[in-house]
């Protein structure tokens, strides 16, 4: 392991390291950010989508995505229970997006001038 002197910062690779195994697949994929600054191609993104739907699978979870504001410019992510489709978790919650909602008609009427 390398030294580290109080002037400077350890390296990322050697801070995922330290961590163990999922540190070993972080620092691998620090590895690979530095080293290639390509846009991942197609079969990278499907491999990705296919290890993250696995593992949602195994968690009996799944995940909906869904747009709110004026003119659906947000997204919503929403995650449920696969069996019962109970909601775990919305996020932004619907309170927040509500309030985003609300104060962009209220930023709209201010620089409009109808306030």
């Amino acid at each position: 392991m390398n030294t580290i002197t109080p002037n400077m910062p350890p390296a990322r690779t050697d801070i995922a390291q330290a961590n163990g195994v999922a540190g070993a697949r972080e620092a691998s994929s620090v590895r690979r950010q530095e080293n290639d600054s390509r846009p991942a191609d197609v079969s990278q993104n499907e491999e990705l989508v296919t290890m993250i739907q696995n593992h949602l699978d195994r968690m009996n979870i799944k995940i909906s995505f869904s747009t709110y504001g004026e003119n659906s410019e947000r997204t919503a992510v929403i995650v449920k229970e696969r069996e019962t489709d109970k909601i775990i978790r919305e996020i932004p919650p619907k309170e927040l997006q509500k309030l985003h909602m609300k104060m962009e008609e209220l930023l709209g009427m201010i620089f409009n001038g109808c306030a």
